[in-house]
């Protein structure tokens, strides 16, 4: 078995695959050298993000489907918190959500597959993840705030739909516009940011056009 990694790249925001379900993995191929250089490739490219004043922004998750691979498979950096710090990088094969709280609590999210569009996103504070592990052995967390936050984006993904889906038309509001370099201000100030997306825009977006 190898571990190399393939030199992945996002696909755009355009690209057809992000609106689709992907597909499961199987036993057999979790073991393979193709999805094990698959997983090694995420996690090489989700390392490190972060850390330049023209874009702050780090990258706590990474869905399959993001870097043109139909497989239901996520990373999540279970230290996120929100800021920009050391990741603990876990990889989930074939990840779903068990249990959703009745509490849901509101929060800032981009996307990497969204362009400059962020937004104000209600979520489930707290969810129980299962899944298999980059080997294959079973997964079950519970986790809290952002680290659930970033479980139902990644496998939101994994169906086709990006965190705008998740924001109410009748909240236009929510959805906004921000530049790489406004995003360390955007951190502090999301939930009265004065920029707005129109709905139209991400519509279009999402339709590649």
């Amino acid at each position: 078995m190898t571990n190399s990694p393939l030199a992945l790249q996002l696909v755009g925001p355009t690209d057809p695959l992000l609106n689709q379900v992907a597909q499961k993995v199987t036993r057999d191929e979790i073991n393979a050298d193709g999805i094990q250089a698959v997983i090694a490739g995420m996690l090489k490219l989700s390392a490190g993000k972060g850390h330049t004043k023209a874009d702050s922004r780090q990258m706590v998750g990474l869905a399959a489907v993001q870097v043109g691979v139909d497989k239901r498979i996520i990373s999540i950096d279970l230290a996120a918190d929100g800021s920009n710090k050391q990741q603990d990088l876990l990889i989930v094969i074939n990840p779903t959500i068990a249990i959703r709280s009745a509490a849901t609590m509101p929060g800032r999210e981009g996307c990497w597959s969204c362009g400059d569009i962020c937004g104000n996103v209600e979520r489930a504070k707290e969810v129980t993840l299962e899944g298999l592990d980059r080997h294959g052995k079973p997964l079950r967390l519970h986790l809290v705030d952002f680290a659930a936050r970033i479980a139902q984006h990644e496998t939101d993904h994994l169906d086709g739909i990006r965190f705008p889906d998740r924001i109410p038309k009748d909240h236009p509001e929510r959805l906004h516009l921000v530049r790489p370099a406004e995003f360390e201000a955007y951190r502090q100030n999301w939930q009265n940011w004065p920029v707005v997306c129109p709905r139209e825009t991400w519509e279009s977006m999402k339709a590649g056009m």
